[in-house]
């Protein structure tokens, strides 16, 4: 019989942000490796004053949890989804860049479409990464996630610009997949 909870995969615990997950989250969003594969704008230093926006996110998404080695404690990345429209969650995910590579954000990616579908009722799960990153493109397939189009020349980074990839999973394609 497992003991492992319902916030829990693998080698991860999704949690409710704790103030030193804040500044983890802060210390990563300032990484301009993270900020490069991640961030619309420019990447730049953000201003501590985002904290009290980290803050204010649960409030306002369907889910909003920080994922942590569950052996250690010590926060690997974070996991959201937002309402675009009813039933339909937009996903965002960051992972630390000293936790890249370590299969966190094939677990972490796997974990929060599970939950989306089995406890929030959401009939589809939507993203945009960039083009330019083809690791993450590789986890979302993993997922199940398939391309539903392109936004051409969204992102202006090292000097030429790069489109986004749109991509989703629906509810009968995750039950399909068995």
């Amino acid at each position: 019989m497992s003991t492992q909870s319902l916030f829990q995969s693998a080698r991860l615990t999704y949690r409710a942000f704790t103030s030193s997950d804040i500044d983890a989250l802060y210390e990563a969003w300032n990484d301009p490796s993270v900020q490069d594969g991640m961030s619309p704008g420019a990447i730049k230093p953000v201003a501590e004053n985002i904290k009290e926006k980290f803050k204010a996110w649960p409030d306002s998404m369907a889910l909003f949890l920080a994922a942590a080695d569950t052996k250690s404690g010590c926060f690997v990345g974070m996991v959201g989804l937002a309402w675009e429209m009813p039933r339909d969650a937009k996903l965002m995910m960051l992972v630390k860049r000293d936790e890249w590579a370590k299969g966190y954000g094939t677990e972490m990616v796997q974990w929060t479409v599970q939950h989306a579908f089995r406890f929030l009722d959401a009939h589809r799960v939507s993203l945009m990464v960039y083009a330019s990153n083809p690791r993450a493109i590789s986890i979302y397939k993993k997922a199940g996630f398939v391309q539903e189009g392109i936004t051409r020349k969204v992102h202006f980074a090292h000097g030429r610009w790069i489109d986004a990839v749109c991509m989703g999973i629906l509810d009968e394609e995750f039950f399909n997949r068995g």
